[in-house]
């Protein structure tokens, strides 16, 4: 490994400043374009700003996914936390992973590479907390619990798919976002008129 630097420099960056240069490059080109010498020249530094930070490109990756995972929940927390009901609120968690181009793009070229060892774990958390986000949204809507397990896992895999397609034509977002909500909570909603059963529990009442 190189010698670090210890001496002030003002082209040294931030780690952060690195990883999120890295996630930037993975989006763009895919995981062939962590190298740290492209990355050098994007940001514009030599490679002594790098090692001060990392020991190689594996401990970049390692923190740029973790930097990726960190803001795939932040991201979502933050934006169901203004909305009040369960529909708006599914809507508000499939407008996260989708309109948010390079989250998209990091996630398609991740799951690409699941059996890597430390970028596959990263990924099925992140997914994951989408699944039970959607399924807990669901039971809201009234599902029971393995209907909206089954439905969630849809609409998780439909956000997916959505992603490769919006590659190739961004300007039907919007449109396909709505047709997908608007189909799920039609169906789910059919689902309950035909199958009572399937319904979540109503909350006991208490005895007066």
């Amino acid at each position: 490994m190189p010698d670090r630097d210890r001496r002030p420099s003002r082209q040294r960056l931030t780690r952060e400043r690195w990883e999120d240069a890295a996630l930037e490059a993975i989006a763009e080109e895919g995981l062939s374009a962590l190298a740290i010498e492209p990355l050098a020249r994007r940001l514009g530094v030599s490679k002594g700003s790098f090692y001060w930070h990392f020991d190689d490109r594996e401990a970049l990756l390692e923190a740029a996914l973790s930097r990726w995972e960190r803001r795939s929940v932040a991201r979502v927390v933050d934006r169901l936390a203004d909305e009040s009901s369960p529909r708006q609120r599914l809507t508000e968690l499939l407008r996260s992973a989708i309109e948010e181009t390079r989250h998209g793009q990091l996630e398609l070229v991740f799951g690409a590479a699941v059996e890597h060892p430390m970028i596959g774990p990263c990924l099925e958390r992140v997914q994951g907390r989408r699944l039970a986000l959607v399924a807990e949204l669901l039971v809201a809507l009234g599902a029971g619990p393995a209907v909206a397990e089954r439905h969630a896992l849809l609409v998780c895999a439909a956000q997916v798919g959505l992603c490769h397609m919006l590659r190739v034509d961004p300007s039907g977002r919007a449109e396909a976002l709505e047709a997908l909500v608007t189909h799920l909570v039609e169906a789910l909603m059919a689902r309950r008129a035909a199958s009572p059963t399937d319904r979540a529990p109503a909350p006991k009442k208490s005895r007066s």
